[in-house]
């Protein structure tokens, strides 16, 4: 028989950057509390209890289960796990954040006083913001390019679109690292195509649109140039295959 707590260890192996479970309910507390101190700070799951503090006690017993550890480390375990989340949920869960908040005795007298935990990021924030940035003012160029062939009558929805490009090389580049397939799904069309011919000037790029030839997939929409027998594109082929 397979656990969850199984499951929860199979897919730390598999570097995730998201873990959810529906549930906890015994040993796999503790493989979940480990996921939350070792980079997976996005991961989320439930428990119940009848109270607060019942639940945070239930928590221990349930890490209990799964490791044979001093009560003293599970505790800190669960406050390191807790810390950010708690003040995240403050807002909304005022009364329950603060019962954490006095049974964690964390360092502020009320969580609403306390401040966030320092924050060490492996990556560059500003980078990845400046680059989201920038394909953002290319995107909104397009969805302009899209609304004028709607105008013209040249499509009817944006997955009808075949998306002509002209951008600079540093621009085809970044859009080659953040979306190296998925670009025209981003752009929610059916094809993109980049050129070095001259196309209609926008802010930040030239764009021009065409119908899309081909065939439309009927799980998503897209134009593709499958010829299968369904009609399905090779993406969904190969998601109804898995």
């Amino acid at each position: 028989m397979i656990s969850i707590g199984d499951l929860i260890r199979a897919s730390l192996r598999m570097r995730p950057d998201r873990i959810l479970v529906g549930e906890v309910r015994g040993e796999e507390a503790f493989s979940m509390l480990s996921a939350f101190n070792t980079g997976h700070d996005g991961s989320l799951c439930t428990g119940h209890g009848n109270s607060t503090a019942d639940m945070l006690a239930r928590l221990e017993t349930m890490v209990l289960m799964g490791a044979n550890l001093p009560l003293e480390a599970i505790r800190s375990q669960i406050a390191s796990a807790l810390d950010v989340l708690v003040h995240l949920w403050a807002p909304i869960l005022c009364h329950t954040c603060e019962e954490v908040n006095d049974i964690m005795q964390f360092d502020a007298e009320s969580v609403h006083l306390g401040k966030f935990a320092d924050l060490t990021l492996s990556f560059d924030a500003d980078a990845i913001i400046r680059k989201m940035e920038r394909l953002l003012l290319i995107r909104s160029d397009v969805l302009k390019a899209l609304e004028n062939a709607r105008n013209e009558k040249i499509i009817g929805k944006s997955l009808e679109a075949h998306v002509t490009l002209n951008v600079s090389e540093e621009d085809r580049a970044l859009i080659a690292e953040i979306f190296p397939d998925t670009f025209h799904q981003w752009l929610i069309v059916s094809k993109v195509t980049f050129t070095d011919e001259q196309l209609p000037a926008y802010e930040h790029c030239g764009v021009s649109v065409d119908k899309c030839a081909g065939t439309v997939c009927p799980r998503c929409w897209n134009i593709t140039d499958s010829d299968a027998e369904d009609g399905l594109c090779a993406r969904c082929a190969r998601v109804l295959a898995e």
